[in-house]
């Protein structure tokens, strides 16, 4: 049954009459009766009484009225909603944001949200090379992750931040209360290193590959899990940490050398943002590169 046509017969059931009812509706007379009938032959009941020139409602008709103007009032409520979540869309950014980025891209994005209180924020966290799949897959507008010397090239990179490879070992340790500490120092040492599919990784290992030894890592895990176990004893990593460094009970942090650094990018698909070319993007595009890395 069509909704047109239940929205017709409330109005003429409550205008009672052909000609101004087809007049409000901005249709013909006999477009109005014949929506009309479509309607009595799919109930297979007569709703109107035509047999006067006013018209009025059989018992058909009144008992079926109020069914019709929930079906119409719930189909109006559903078009709402989903103009609203439209509307949501139009006004939200997908952020991903790699799991151990600094505070100050958090401060960043939250800055945004401050000039732009209508915007809506979503983000996930996750490994680099995950969001980057998101990313191509274009389930993220924008990425927040650490980047060394090499980058896709098929992404552009607006460089915000850069942080330096640290050594974490416990507070108890020899080598605790020396800056920097050298990575032939750390030979003999049992690693506790992030994912191997993260930044900090890749640049341990080529690091230490550089220096004639292949670091024994006997736990792998997400930053917490790591923190964690460096400060029962059980071995020191090598992190990307935010510049200045975060204060942990029992820890030492200090400088790794040779230095090794990395950047905190802002990633995203140019050419999506041009096929877009929605305000959001655009916004928001302006908005960090006028807090990048000059």
């Amino acid at each position: 049954m069509k909704i047109q046509n239940l929205r017709e017969f409330i109005m003429l059931a409550n205008i009672k009459n052909y000609n101004l009812a087809a007049e409000k509706l901005f249709i013909s007379q006999p477009t109005l009766s014949r929506h009309i009938k479509e309607i009595e032959d799919e109930l297979g009941v007569v709703l109107l009484d035509r047999s006067t020139r006013k018209v009025t409602l059989t018992e058909y008709g009144i008992y079926f009225l109020p069914f019709a103007k929930r079906i119409v009032t719930e189909e109006n409520g559903y078009l709402y909603g989903l103009s609203e979540m439209k509307k949501a869309e139009m006004r939200t950014i997908y952020l991903g944001v790699v799991s151990e980025v600094n505070q100050d891209v958090e401060d960043l994005i939250a800055r945004y949200n401050i000039k732009n209180p209508d915007a809506i924020i979503k983000t996930c966290n996750g490994e680099s090379e995950d969001l980057k799949a998101e990313l191509k897959n274009r389930h993220l507008d924008f990425i927040f992750i650490r980047e060394g010397a090499e980058k896709d090239p098929s992404l552009s990179h607006i460089p915000l931040s850069s942080t330096t490879l640290k050594v974490l070992m416990p507070d108890s340790h020899p080598l605790a209360g020396k800056d920097p500490v050298h990575i032939e120092e750390l030979k003999k040492e049992s690693f506790l290193m992030n994912e191997s599919t993260s930044l900090a990784y890749k640049d341990s290992m080529e690091l230490a590959a550089a220096h004639g030894f292949e670091p024994e890592v006997v736990f792998q895990g997400n930053k917490s899990q790591v923190i964690n176990l460096v400060r029962r004893g059980m071995g020191i990593s090598l992190m990307y940490m935010d510049p200045g460094g975060i204060g942990y009970p029992d820890l030492f942090i200090t400088t790794l050398a040779p230095i090794r650094k990395a950047e905190i990018n802002c990633v995203y698909q140019r050419d999506l943002m041009q096929e877009k070319g929605q305000g959001k993007h655009e916004s928001f595009l302006r908005f960090i590169e006028e807090n990048a890395v000059s």
